[in-house]
Order: C-alpha cells, then sequence, then structure tokens
C-alpha cells in the first residue's frame, strides 16, 4: 500500500511539474504574440490617424486598414480563448459515464455533416464505466475529429475504436498509473504525424498546419492528465495518425443492497 501511495504521489507530481513546464512555455509564447499583434494593431491605427490628419483618405486604403485591424483584434482574441481554455483544462466535473455514449454524442456534435470524410465506429460493447467530465472528454474527441478531417482535405477515413486497454496499450502509462482502463482510439489515413515530431505534438504552440494557435493536442493533454489517463500517437508516417487515450476505469463501488427487514 505504502509502494502504491508513493506512486501515485510520483505520477501526480510529474503532472504537475509537466504542467508548470507547460505553464512557462506557453506564457513566453502569448506574451510574443500578443506583443507582435499589439504592435501591428498600434502601426495600423497611426497610419489611419496620419490620413485622417493629413486630409487624404482613400476609401480603399482605409477600408484595408480597417480590415487588418479586425483581423489583428480577432487573432487577439483567439489568443485570449484558447489561453482560457488551457487554464480550464484542469478544472473537472466528473460524472460515471459509459465512453461508448460519449463517443458517440461527441460525433454527432462535431463531425462536419458534409465532409468528404469517412467516419467509421468500432465500439466495444459492456464497457466499463469511466469517471469523466462530459464536456472536456467531448472536447478532446472533437479535436481528435477536426485534426484528422482536415488533414485529409480531399477526403479519407476515420476509424474510431473503443475496447479494455491491454499491454500493447499499457506500456504507454507513466509508472504507477495502474488498474483498468479502456482505450478510445481515432485513426486516419492521412499524411501522418512525422517521426522527428513525434515528441513535441502535445507542447503548447506546435502546430505543422498553416492555419490554427497550436494549442489544441496540448489542451488534450492537460485534459487527459487531469482525468489520471494518458494520450499517445502511434501511426506510422505517411500512412496516417494514430491518436490513442486511456483513461482509468471508474473505481465506483457498487451500492450495497437493503437488507431485508424482519417481519415483526
Amino acid at each position: 500500500l505504502a509502494i502504491a501511495l508513493d506512486n501515485v504521489r510520483l505520477v501526480d507530481q510529474l503532472v504537475k511539474t509537466e504542467r508548470l513546464a507547460a505553464w512557462g512555455e506557453m506564457s513566453a509564447r502569448s506574451a510574443h504574440m500578443i506583443g507582435n499583434r499589439v504592435f501591428a494593431i498600434k502601426g495600423d491605427i497611426n497610419e489611419l490617424e496620419h490620413m485622417l490628419h493629413s486630409g487624404r483618405v482613400e476609401r480603399a486604403d482605409g477600408r484595408k486598414l480597417l480590415d487588418s485591424i479586425k483581423n489583428g483584434i480577432f487573432l487577439l482574441e483567439e489568443i485570449l480563448n484558447e489561453f482560457r481554455e488551457f487554464v480550464k483544462a484542469t478544472q473537472l466535473e466528473t460524472v460515471e459515464a459509459e465512453i461508448n455514449d460519449l463517443v458517440k454524442e461527441a460525433i454527432k456534435e462535431g463531425f462536419p455533416k458534409r465532409s468528404a470524410t469517412v467516419l467509421k465506429m468500432d465500439l466495444s460493447p459492456d464497457l466499463p464505466r469511466v469517471d469523466v467530465d462530459p464536456g472536456k472528454m467531448k472536447r478532446c474527441f472533437g479535436e481528435l475529429m477536426e485534426n484528422a478531417v482536415n488533414f485529409q482535405p480531399n477526403g479519407g477515413e476515420i476509424v474510431v475504436t473503443t475496447t479494455l486497454a491491454d499491454a500493447k496499450h499499457r506500456k504507454w502509462l507513466r509508472a504507477g498509473q495502474r488498474g483498468k482502463f479502456v482505450a478510445i482510439t481515432f485513426q486516419d489515413n492521412g499524411p501522418g504525424v512525422e517521426t522527428e515530431n513525434k515528441p513535441r505534438i502535445f507542447n503548447p504552440f506546435f502546430t505543422s498546419r498553416a492555419k490554427g494557435m497550436g494549442l489544441g493536442l496540448s489542451i488534450v493533454k492537460g485534459i487527459v492528465d487531469a482525468h489520471g489517463g494518458a494520450i499517445y500517437e502511434s501511426g506510422t508516417p505517411g500512412k496516417g495518425a494514430r491518436f490513442t487515450i486511456l483513461l482509468p476505469v471508474s473505481r465506483a463501488k457498487p451500492a450495497k443492497k437493503p437488507k431485508n427487514e424482519s417481519r415483526k
């Protein structure tokens, strides 16, 4: 029991250390990005002010500056919103839930209706229940689906699988993470993740896409870690990405049946 408790403390300490490191990197990068965007907005405002004072305001030039200012503000809002999501990732309100139901709900809510991508499900029946924050876990599933769709713009396939974790899954757990886990896998046949990028894909602001902040997978990892789980990518570069989330099975004990009262 003492060893088990020590292992739990070590895992908790490791998660907190990783989170603090991510916080440091995110704070530095956010400050840099916000500073650059504010500098650009101030430049546009100064240029617009100069045009107004000179009395030579070309309608097209003014519209161009206004569009640039609005775009800068939208980008600032995106940075702040992603920052809020990162902060709230570990603030959970858990309930006991069926993982297959959550997967189906996430797909219904988040999978694009007119996508050229084909989605298939292979959900194992009668899986143990898990203690999760439904909204945040559906955010994780939605992020993985969105990534798979975006990396297959001309159509492809996503296969979502749920199963009880076995030995090949458990090797991705940290030392001290024990007990039963369920595995939820999102696999596509897009370009996959390059080998040199695999260690960095969950880092804040890392992205290989032209659009996006690069915080999506970092937020997903934060949510999964807060649930006491794990996430990893095991696809083959050039043949598709394969993201797997491992969540611990609920440890809630079944309610005791009331004893029959003796007749008087």
